[in-house]
């Protein structure tokens, strides 16, 4: 038998949350989440698939 190798690595990428804190400044809620689903703004990373 061969030795299993016990070394992982995980790569995390995310989209800067300040982003939406910026474009939600100053406008109404419907206008983020139409931004969202438009790919205008990046979505939350937990709603990444």
């Amino acid at each position: 038998m061969s030795a299993m190798s016990t070394e992982r690595t995980r790569t995390v990428t995310w989209a800067d949350p300040r982003v939406l804190l910026d474009a939600f400044a100053g406008k109404p809620g419907l206008e983020l989440l139409q931004g969202i689903v438009a790919g205008t703004l990046p979505r939350r990373r937990s709603a990444r698939p």
